[in-house]
C-alpha cells in the first residue's frame, strides 16, 4: 500500500496555504529560485510532519481502531462460543446426574421396601 493520494494532497495544499502566509509579498519581487532559501524550512517542517502519514491521517487511524475492535469482538465471540459449549457440557453432565440419582432413589426404595418385608 503506497502513500494515500488523500495525503499528499493535503500535504501540497498545507505547503501552498503556508508559504502563501509567509511570503506573499517577497512572491510578485522575487526571481526564479528567489525564495529557496526561505522556502526550505516549510518544506522540511511539513515533510518531517508528513513523514509517516498514519500520524497525520485521520481515516488511517480510525480504520487502525475499527480493525482492533473487530480483533477484540472477535476475540470475544470466540470466548462467547468456547464458554457456552462448556456450560452446555456442564448441563448434559447435570442431566445424567439428575437421571443417575433418580435411579439410586428408585433402587434404593425397592431395597427399603424388600428389607422391610
Amino acid at each position: 500500500q503506497g502513500y494515500p493520494a488523500r495525503v499528499a494532497y493535503k500535504m501540497i495544499a498545507e505547503i501552498h496555504s503556508e508559504f502563501l502566509r509567509k511570503y506573499r509579498t517577497f512572491i510578485a519581487k522575487s526571481g526564479p529560485n528567489g525564495l529557496t532559501k526561505r522556502s526550505k524550512a516549510i518544506l522540511y517542517a511539513t515533510c518531517k510532519k508528513y513523514d509517516d502519514f498514519k500520524n497525520v491521517d485521520k481515516t488511517h487511524a480510525l480504520i487502525g481502531k475499527v480493525d482492533e475492535v473487530k480483533g477484540q469482538m472477535q476475540s470475544n465471540i470466540a470466548g462467547m462460543l468456547a464458554n457456552q459449549e462448556k456450560a452446555s457440557e456442564v448441563a448434559d453432565k447435570s442431566d445424567q446426574l439428575k437421571q443417575q440419582a433418580d435411579m439410586f432413589k428408585k433402587q434404593s426404595k425397592e431395597l427399603k421396601n424388600k428389607m422391610w418385608w
